[in-house]
């Protein structure tokens, strides 16, 4: 990501404060330090941990049934919306 937010940064350098200001970039993350980046960064925050967890559960059970899976499951997990708006 930090390569990622470098290239970002130069690009809006050449072009001055006004690109900066006009650019939008959303993504998602599980880390807290979306409020520090430049442009301002909107990110919908995940629980990578508890959606880690939650496949690995689904897989050592997919792996002890020996059986095809015929029926699914949908598992929603909660998430935050983290706007960083510069106005």
């Amino acid at each position: 990501m930090v390569s990622q937010d470098k290239t970002i940064h130069q690009e809006h350098s050449q072009f001055g404060t006004t690109a900066i200001l006009c650019t939008k970039i959303a993504g998602f993350t599980n880390s807290t330090v979306v409020d520090l980046f430049n442009p301002p960064i909107t990110a919908i925050r995940q629980p990578a941990f508890e959606m880690g967890q939650a496949a690995m559960e689904l897989l050592i059970q997919l792996i002890e049934t020996k059986k095809p899976i015929t029926e699914f499951e949908t598992r929603v997990s909660h998430t935050d919306l983290i706007i960083n708006n510069p106005n």
